[in-house]
């Protein structure tokens, strides 16, 4: 009986491994899959929610991502239009609540296209983008991305009307230029894809410079503003700012702590990277693994930390 036991068993474990890998040709795609599901199903990342800030800011969430809405006496300013089914979306509801007035403007925070796309569903009068990004939206052509009106540069303080919106130029940072959103008066930062609230950029933060990127979150941390508006998840306040820059500081510095403890990549074989990534592991669990997405993102990030600490960038 015991014997016929251990081979149905076997069978059945045989039958079920086969079973799963023709399903999935690829495991390891199988569990990064699951891995980004569980990431991006956040609560803060579901349904539409259209919001008031106070002073005529307004902020819409759709899913992931979430634009910001300036009610102005020239029309209403856009801050990214992100894709075509949510500026749509937005379009509806603006319609509904400001039914006289246009979109006079649509501004672009950065070139990539996870947060330029749909800008046509605005009919806007104008789009503003960076000089620098120029190039990038001469090549997105079959992309149903608007091309900019207007090109600016550096930091600058735009009015619309009754408002001032003071653009500040995060240079080299997320994308060659990533523009953040300062409403001094309402103590108000809006810096799409600068930082996040507690939580891990997916897939290790693309596109990004260390440098920049410290730069730009220390020049943030000094401006006077008690409400952070992300772009993606949560909402918050300086100390979304604060806390990604530490995360950033902590992981390089634990990154080349490590290259110093086991020799510099060039000396890389499997036994170097148990010995880099599992001791910058250990010690970004012990502080920063109640953040979401640590167990979905984290690994990718200090991969990508190890990249750029080795390459220069």
């Amino acid at each position: 009986m015991k014997v016929i036991l251990r081979k149905s068993l076997g069978i059945f474990l045989i039958f079920g491994s086969v079973t799963l890998l023709t399903a999935c040709e690829d495991i390891t795609i199988f569990l990064m899959s699951a891995q980004a599901d569980k990431y991006f199903s956040a609560p803060s990342a579901q349904g539409k929610n259209f919001e008031e800030l106070g002073n005529g800011l307004y902020a819409f969430q759709h899913g992931l991502d979430r634009s910001l809405i300036v009610d102005t006496s020239e029309g209403l300013v856009v801050v990214d239009s992100f894709n075509e089914k949510m500026a749509k979306d937005l379009k509806q509801i603006l319609n509904q609540k400001f039914p006289k007035k246009k979109v006079s403007h649509l501004i672009y925070s950065h070139h990539h296209l996870d947060h330029t796309r749909g800008g046509y569903e605005l009919n806007p009068g104008k789009i503003i983008a960076h000089e620098n990004t120029r190039w990038h939206f001469d090549q997105y052509l079959d992309t149903k991305t608007l091309k900019p009106t207007h090109y600016i540069s550096g930091s600058q303080l735009l009015r619309f009307g009754n408002h001032e919106i003071e653009l500040i130029d995060f240079e080299h940072a997320h994308a060659e230029h990533l523009y953040g959103f300062y409403f001094s008066e309402d103590k108000l930062l809006y810096a799409p894809d600068l930082a996040l609230c507690q939580t891990f950029f997916p897939f290790g933060y693309p596109d990004y410079n260390h440098y920049g990127q410290i730069h730009a979150l220390e020049e943030a941390a000094k401006l006077d503003f008690d409400r952070f508006i992300s772009s993606h998840f949560n909402n918050g306040d300086k100390s979304c700012v604060t806390e990604t820059l530490g995360l950033f500081i902590d992981t390089r510095a634990i990154i080349l702590d490590q290259f110093e403890q086991y020799g510099q990549p060039n000396e890389a074989d499997g036994e170097w990277f148990r010995h880099v990534i599992g001791g910058t592991k250990k010690v970004i669990k012990r502080d920063y693994s109640d953040w979401h997405g640590y167990d979905e993102m984290g690994l990718a990030f200090m991969l990508r930390q190890l990249t750029g600490a080795a390459m220069g960038y």
